[in-house]
């Protein structure tokens, strides 16, 4: 390599170095090692935002699905930028959906009590839809004396564990009183 100096046309003071290669004189420059580039204009390329927002519709979308006693959907991992904004939206979809349908599974339930005794009750469910069934005949507006409701708890009880309007209400409210009774069907008259 050998340095020449060019003088510029502009003031005689300055001068401009550049390196010359004299054994490559005419010959084609080295290409230099492309710098990675981004897959859109604004976006950097490991794209933050999109891996963001999978992971967070795929939290979301799992937990509305818990909450009907649902299993997680299964899910991968992006593999790039392009990758990680289309599984953002498709997480996004099903976290819709799974909204919606958990909206639809609520309302199904606070208005059916076998579906409300079911989901409340677990592995007991079978015993307290027996024990509904011989106290009100499954209806939450049955009353008895001061006794109400779809287990015929009466105002102590109510006041204690609570008491609402809809059958999932009743049946926590129950299923409180059940539990502090030490999981057996003692205080109600009615036995599965």
């Amino acid at each position: 390599m050998i340095l020449v100096a060019t003088v510029l046309s502009v003031p005689v003071s300055l001068f401009m170095v550049a390196q010359v290669d004299v054994q490559n004189v005419g010959k084609a420059a080295p290409q230099e090692a492309a710098l990675p580039v981004s897959p859109t204009k604004h976006r950097p390329a490991h794209c933050p935002d999109a891996r963001r927002g999978v992971a967070w519709y795929r939290e979301r979308a799992a937990m509305w699905r818990a909450k009907m006693g649902r299993p997680a959907q299964p899910g991968r991992k992006p593999r790039n930028c392009a990758d990680a904004r289309y599984l953002a939206n498709v997480w996004r979809v099903r976290a819709k959906v799974g909204r919606r349908e958990y909206a639809e599974w609520w309302q199904r339930m606070t208005n059916d009590a076998v579906l409300s005794i079911r989901y409340v009750f677990g592995e007991y469910a079978v015993q307290a839809l027996a024990v509904a069934w011989c106290e009100s005949r499954l209806s939450r507006h049955a009353h008895n004396g001061q006794y109400l409701g779809l287990f015929q708890m009466g105002s102590s009880e109510r006041r204690i564990f609570g008491h609402g309007e809809t059958f999932y209400a009743q049946a926590v409210a129950a299923h409180r009183y059940f539990v502090s009774s030490g999981r057996d069907w003692s205080p109600w008259s009615c036995k599965p």
